[in-house]
């Protein structure tokens, strides 16, 4: 009977898998190490199983062939004949039976012979090291030196030449290097790069520019192949081809090459154990074509370059994903004038800049315009920006009968990869006039579910046609857009097309009126049509005014789209839903554009009311802009129409709005009438907290006018109010006014508390526009009680808000009393 071979199975188990790290080496992969063995030493084709290595450890095949024996020891460790259990039974004179076994005393006896043996070569052997610690034994190592003395085993070279004209990328290529050398370090890790990014971006040329610089570090070969998995033959290359063509490279022979797919990949690997070999899979189409391509020896590194991001080749084989970017500005200057020569960019600046602008920092279009400007050395640069200017799109003037050195192309080989539903939501995304957009408004565009919307986003931007800059906000470069746009012309009807930008316009209205109720509850509404419903969420305040922060250029946008396309309702919708975030953050130029426009729409709608709103909103605009006469002429309107129709809340508003254009005009006593009209015709129309509002500045006009024997009274009642409604604005600004009073009256400690509250408040609220204010006055209040550093710290805080909102003349005024405290004078107001 067979005596199983505890020592080879031990061995076995000894020695870590190259496939499976962490684990020991699988019979079957064990056999394929042996089959690669022999043919790399050898050239001999055999085909040895996971059942032939079983035999071998069941003791079935107790003395293996001399050249299996020796790629055993080789793979094994270096071990010899008698520690893996190997015995020649003919050589020890053991008799067999009858029936073919070894007698049991034999065996014993052999057995015996094996251990004393073995005891001998450990007395003499030098202790093995830790696995982690033994070098790494190339399984051909002996075999390789014998084929390259005879000259039959190829080194491949297949790189192509590197880029003539390359510029920048410098920290992507430290980052690759940096990735290869760390690899160096870890044993049994392999170093996969995936270089991924839109089309015509220079991925490929990057992954040559590294390759090439490390060539040397490669000395057993270079391969690479062009997977076509973005290009116009359609069809990507499949890894079976590809997978005979490298081992043909390698060295093996048609003939020697195993029909079945697995067997070839399993050949594959082993041709590539231990050998320190580069692999570059240019424009791979997804991780499913790329996985079989990977070696399983830690000696080789691979580069891949594709439009995919190959998220399933990062999750299952670690790979590195490093996301290829236009050039920056400085680089695409570097490119262009490495091509052209600096003194031809130096001598037209102005040209030179106006073709790099409409480049846009892409490679490929970079090129082709150069290789124009090469082709005609004696035509001026300002020609040549003047022919791109003047072609229809920019992507006409980029255009090439050759295909790979066309943009337009380029981009097409991307639209293949998609299918019909994630083309239409790209081309929506590239029509829509915001110059990003997130998933919830990207969903309402193509009016998918937001999970829908999601994935197809990700799509998008795993092949690189969108760029998320952001978490969920994507964005497109303007190449790309440019050929969106005309995709979209072909592939979608007008309707289509205006139907999915109005649910967009719609989305953004309710949305911002939600965004805004949420700031501010207590904000004048007015009813109007056709504009969506509010946002179904509820944002805390400081999520509210994020959500403002990220989405104000898009609303912009919204409204000037629609101002263009003639949908009033979303123009006077938009500049209401804006009003708020405008005045907190003090964007005062935005916010009169807004109104300017909500003036015109109000008209066309025909609505009288929110005619009147918008007419004294944009008065309130063009007041904080400076620009008093239009404020007082727009808010007086507003008045006029108001009393026509009898609108109370119309009419109080209006005289709110005069009363600080009477402010800022100095006639605190024209203000102060306007506040007392303002506050009964609030307390007419039974709305408490704007009531309150207005009684809180018959206060503050109050103490302007030095009368401050009746200032108190009305900002405490107001405060009141303001805190019973949870009015958090007017909160601050009671406190505000009533610290000043008490500044007035040299309650000084009272004061600063009070001044103190109203900035924290407003800091809260995120209304740094009201936050200068109140610093103005802490710094006033510490300059009255000699406190200058206090006071210059409070005033240059206010000073930076001021420059910030392009406040000129508040910065002016804040400039004028830091000088003066320079000097140790207390400012005056």
């Amino acid at each position: 009977m067979a005596v199983p071979n505890t020592r080879l199975r031990e061995a076995r188990e000894r020695t870590p898998s190259q496939e499976h790290p962490g684990e020991c080496v699988s019979r079957r992969e064990l056999a394929d190490q042996v089959n690669a063995y022999l043919w790399t030493a050898y050239v001999q084709r055999v085909e040895l199983d996971a059942g032939y290595i079983g035999k071998l450890e069941r003791g079935v095949i107790q003395w293996p062939g001399s050249r299996y024996r020796e790629a055993l020891r080789t793979i094994l460790g270096g071990a010899s004949d008698a520690e893996l259990g190997f015995y020649n039974t003919r050589r020890a004179g053991v008799a067999l039976s009858s029936a073919g076994t070894v007698s049991s005393t034999a065996v014993e006896a052999l057995h015996a012979d094996v251990e004393r043996r073995r005891s001998d070569l450990d007395a003499v052997k030098a202790p093995t090291p830790d696995r982690e610690q033994r070098p790494r034994l190339r399984g051909s190592r002996y075999g390789r030196r014998r084929l390259q003395q005879r000259g039959v085993m190829p080194v491949p070279h297949q790189l192509p030449a590197a880029p003539s004209w390359f510029s920048g990328r410098k920290c992507e290529l430290a980052r690759l290097g940096k990735l290869f050398e760390s690899h160096g370090h870890v044993v049994g890790a392999m170093m996969v790069a995936v270089l991924f990014g839109a089309g015509g971006v220079g991925k490929t040329w990057l992954a040559l520019r590294w390759a090439h610089q490390y060539q040397s570090r490669f000395p057993d070969g270079q391969l690479f192949v062009d997977l076509r998995g973005f290009g116009p033959a359609g069809q990507p290359t499949r890894p079976e081809a590809v997978v005979r063509g490298f081992l043909s490279a390698l060295g093996v022979a048609a003939n020697q090459i195993p029909a079945d797919f697995d067997a070839q990949c399993a050949l594959y690997r082993s041709a590539l154990a231990e050998r320190q070999v580069l692999i570059v899979l240019d424009n791979a189409r997804d991780s499913a074509q790329v996985a079989p391509l990977l070696p399983g020896s830690p000696s080789c590194a691979v580069l891949v370059t594709s439009r995919d991001q190959l998220t399933g080749l990062v999750a299952a084989h670690n790979a590195h994903p490093l996301h290829i970017d236009v050039l920056p500005d400085d680089d695409a200057h570097s490119l262009l004038a490495a091509r052209l020569g600096p003194e031809r960019l130096a001598a037209e600046p102005g040209a030179a800049g106006t073709v790099l602008g409409l480049c846009g920092g892409h490679p490929l279009a970079l090129s082709i315009v150069a290789g124009r400007a090469q082709a005609r050395p004696q035509l001026p640069l300002a020609a040549l920006a003047t022919d791109l200017q003047n072609a229809t799109t920019p992507l006409d003037a980029l255009d090439d009968k050759d295909s790979a050195a066309s943009v337009p192309a380029v981009l097409s080989w991307s639209y293949s990869a998609l299918t019909a539903g994630q083309a239409r939501v790209l081309d929506l995304i590239g029509a829509a006039p915001t110059p990003e957009i997130a998933v919830p408004a990207a969903a309402a565009l193509s009016q998918l579910t937001i999970s829908q919307t999601a994935d197809t986003l990700a799509v998008l931007e795993r092949v690189s046609l969108l760029a998320q800059h952001k978490p969920g906000r994507y964005r497109m470069h303007d190449l790309v857009r440019c050929y969106v746009a005309g995709h979209a012309a072909q592939h979608q009807s007008d309707a289509a097309r205006d139907a999915a930008l109005r649910h967009l316009a719609f989305y953004y209205t309710g949305a911002a009126r939600s965004a805004q109720n949420q700031l501010d509850p207590h904000q004048p509404t007015a009813e109007f049509d056709a504009v969506g419903p509010p946002a179904p969420w509820a944002l805390p305040d400081a999520a509210a005014l994020d959500w403002f922060e990220a989405e104000h250029p898009c609303l912009l946008s919204v409204q000037q789209h629609a101002r263009e396309q003639g949908w009033s309702a979303v123009v006077w919708g938009v500049a209401w839903g804006l009003t708020v975030f405008h005045f907190r953050r003090g964007h005062i130029r935005d916010n009169l554009d807004c109104w300017r426009n909500a003036v015109v729409a109000a008209h066309h709608l025909g609505d009288l009311h929110l005619r009147i709103m918008a007419l004294w909103r944009a008065g309130d605009a063009y007041g904080r802009a400076g620009q008093h006469t239009e404020a007082v002429e727009h808010t007086r309107e507003a008045l006029r129409l108001a009393e026509s129709i009898g609108d109370q809340r119309g009419q109080a508003h209006s005289h709110r709005i005069l009363w600080k254009v009477c402010a800022w005009q100095g006639d605190d006593e024209g203000a102060l009438k306007h506040a007392q009209q303002a506050a009964a015709l609030f307390g007419n129309a039974h709305d408490p907290v704007w009531e309150a509002d207005a009684l809180n500045h018959v206060g503050w006009f109050s103490a302007r006018l030095g009368q401050l024997t009746y200032a108190s009274a009305p900002c405490e009642y107001a405060l009141t109010v303001f805190r019973e409604h949870h009015a958090r604005e007017g909160e601050a600004s009671a406190l505000d006014i009533l610290g000043y009073i008490a500044h007035l009256t040299e309650e000084n400690d009272s004061a600063l508390d009070h001044y103190e509250h109203a900035l924290n408040l407003r800091r809260e609220l995120g209304s740094t526009y009201l936050e200068a204010e109140t610093l103005v006055r802490i710094g006033d209040l510490h300059a009255t009680l000699g406190r200058l550093p206090q006071a210059r710290h409070a005033w240059q805080r206010a000073r930076t808000i001021y420059q910030n909102q392009h406040r000129t003349a508040q910065a002016d005024n804040i400039q004028r009393k830091l000088v003066a405290s320079q000097d140790n004078q207390v400012p005056t107001n």
